[in-house]
């Protein structure tokens, strides 16, 4: 490369003097095309790299990374690695010690040779700490019970210092959205003034002109209840509440990915808590200040939380059939048969379902999100054992219903008559009650049903007193007296 010293001289002959390039090049000892691009810019010259800058200690980690970009093309296209989580993981797990910006300088590269364009440009935005915030939905692949399974996320994040919430759910159904408002604000602390939305239908019922929203009725009673207002964003336009947009990206790539192991959504709720927690330490760039301390300055904007409860439900009005059951998103609840033929309310909760009669729970059940089932409590059914004892053996609800081993004991010593009339037993004292009956009643070789019902009678009113949890009063004795002491009482000699 030519010092600028010689570009002044070659530009100087060629220009002012006149001289020929065949000339100039003899003369100066370059060859020709040097002297050619000499004479189409006056700059000072670059230096244009013609192989890599060599990485020594990146070299070994290599393969990895390119391992990582493979299986990133089977991953959800927003749950794939960024090079600054590539780099995280090369040291978490590697013990990697090179540069952020060298593994980003050849995640460049690799996706630049896979044709992979460029990323979006954003415009920096900021927000007064005056408590407003922004909520999305976003979908996230996690293995729930070593099965790949497409769950629901709600995330919401204020604008300004970046405090944030979120949580998954089986669906994004409105007792859900309730379900995930209640739960931001109580994680929070408070309720922002001001929430911005995109135009989900479990919120906007119709679109009108500018920001002018029909709004759900559900939507408006959760309104009602924790006091805010909510801003909708126009639609096809995310980026004006980037902030949120950018959260879920951000989650997906560090909380979910690799994608999470659980057994229950509660489980991973409670990490996603945890991990929240956490970010309160975490300065964004930009920023002289942890998200924890901006949010702290903004707390003071935020409403208080209502002295009562959202009841976070969808209600369904109902009619109990001829099978004692009622039908909810086409799946079978049981109710108690003495409700059969009676109208109820279904409260349909995100874990479970209730079902309602004249303001008393006369059912409950787990929420199913599979279609077709029949979920059954053998117990609703026992009332009705008496006029059909056959239906003891084939019945549905009691062919899976798993009693502990000493009922079927005690079910061989005694006719099923009596053997229904002790399982009726069951919906008064519970199955642990009923159980140590049982079993007393067989070591004392007790058989007739009125003596268990008499025994099972008074264990239950007499009972035992639990001192586990008070040791002190577990180590008090008192000593036996003489029953003659009592004869005082009565004034006997």
């Amino acid at each position: 490369m030519i010092t600028m010293d010689q570009k002044v001289v070659i530009r100087h002959a060629y220009y002012v003097e006149r001289r020929a390039i065949r000339e100039i090049a003899r003369t100066l000892g370059l060859h020709r095309k040097t002297v050619r691009r000499a004479l189409k810019d006056a700059d000072p010259p670059r230096y244009t790299r013609e192989a890599p800058r060599p990485a020594p200690v990146l070299g070994a980690y290599t393969s990895l990374i390119q391992d990582i970009l493979r299986l990133d093309k089977e991953a959800p296209r927003k749950q794939r690695h960024s090079a600054r989580r590539i780099w995280e993981r090369l040291v978490e797990e590697h013990g990697f010690h090179g540069a952020e910006s060298t593994v980003r300088e050849y995640v460049r590269q690799c996706k630049r040779e896979n044709g992979i364009g460029q990323p979006e440009v954003y415009i920096p935005i900021d927000h007064p700490p005056n408590g407003r915030a922004q909520a999305d939905w976003g979908d996230v692949e996690i293995l729930l019970r070593h099965q790949p399974t497409t769950v629901q996320m709600f995330a919401m994040r204020f604008s300004h210092s970046g405090k944030i919430f979120v949580k998954v759910y089986p669906t994004q159904r409105q007792e859900a959205v309730a379900d995930a408002h209640d739960a931001s604000f109580r994680f929070f602390g408070g309720v922002p003034p001001l929430v911005d939305y995109d135009n989900p239908k479990t919120l906007v019922k119709k679109i009108l002109r500018g920001h002018e929203r029909i709004q759900q009725e559900f939507f408006l009673a959760i309104k009602s209840h924790y006091l805010f207002d909510a801003h909708f964003c126009t639609p096809r336009a995310p980026h004006q509440k980037g902030g949120v947009e950018n959260l879920i990206g951000y989650v997906k790539r560090h909380f979910f990915c690799p994608l999470p192991e659980v057994e229950t959504l509660e489980q991973l709720n409670a990490l996603l808590v945890s991990q929240c927690r956490d970010q309160d330490r975490r300065t964004m760039a930009g920023r002289s200040e942890t998200i924890g301390n901006a949010f702290g300055r903004e707390r003071g904007a935020l409403g208080p939380l209502p002295i009562f409860a959202f009841d976070c439900c969808r209600r369904v009005e109902a009619r109990v059939s001829s099978l004692s059951q009622v039908t909810f998103e086409s799946n079978r609840y049981s109710v108690p048969v003495r409700h059969a033929y009676q109208p109820v309310t279904i409260k349909a909760y995100v874990d479970r379902v209730d079902i309602v009669h004249r303001e008393e729970t006369v059912a409950r059940h787990q929420r199913c999100y599979r279609r077709g089932e029949e979920i059954f409590d053998p117990t609703h059914y026992l009332a009705a054992l008496s006029r059909k004892p056959g239906a003891l053996d084939h019945g549905k609800p009691f062919q899976h219903w798993a009693l502990p081993e000493v009922f079927e004991r005690f079910r061989k010593t005694v006719p099923t008559v009596a053997y229904i009339r002790i399982l009726q037993e069951i919906a008064n004292h519970g199955v642990h009650n009923v159980q140590q009956t049982l079993q007393e009643a067989l070591c004392r070789g007790i058989t007739g049903t009125d003596e268990i019902l008499r025994l099972m009678e008074s264990g239950r009113q007499i009972g035992t007193l639990d001192l586990t949890g008070c040791p002190d009063l577990a180590a008090v004795t008192v000593e036996q007296q003489p029953l003659s002491i009592y004869n005082k009482l009565i004034g006997c000699p």
